[in-house]
């Protein structure tokens, strides 16, 4: 895929705090921030707490943890994918404390362990979206 790739920066996760920084609540999310037309067509950023299996066992596996998706019209549906022209952004959150509950040993969801867990721990993969009909179904 030609161009700009999306990153991932674990000090941009979103996290909601209650109280103070010691004693408090912690809401752990990952934010999806992309513009609708950044690929060509509809597609998924799927979020991941350790490894991630090949592409035919990403919602399968133990590590999956959710997705954001933007569907897209292609062009003919007043689509403007692939040109740049459109300035729409998708922004999605995927929740993570309920994961890192069932993967960690963790007490706490405290920045100090929750930072360096998603450091080493998020992951996260792009599937584009296919709107093929089964021939059965025609």
């Amino acid at each position: 895929m030609a161009g700009p790739q999306p990153s991932l920066d674990p000090s941009q996760l979103h996290r909601t705090v209650s109280e103070s920084e010691d004693e408090g609540t912690f809401e752990w999310s990952a934010r999806i921030h992309v513009a609708e037309n950044a690929l060509s067509g509809s597609f998924s950023v799927l979020i991941f707490l350790g490894e991630v299996p090949g592409p035919g066992k990403w919602y399968d596996t133990p590590a999956y943890v959710g997705s954001v998706s933007a569907y897209v019209a292609g062009r003919g549906y007043g689509g403007s994918y692939g040109t740049g022209t459109g300035s729409s952004m998708i922004e999605g959150f995927v929740h993570l404390n309920s994961k890192i509950a069932k993967l960690s040993t963790f007490s706490s969801f405290h920045p100090r362990l929750i930072v360096p867990y998603l450091t080493e721990n998020l992951h996260w993969r792009i599937e584009m979206v296919s709107f093929l009909v089964s021939s059965a179904l025609r």
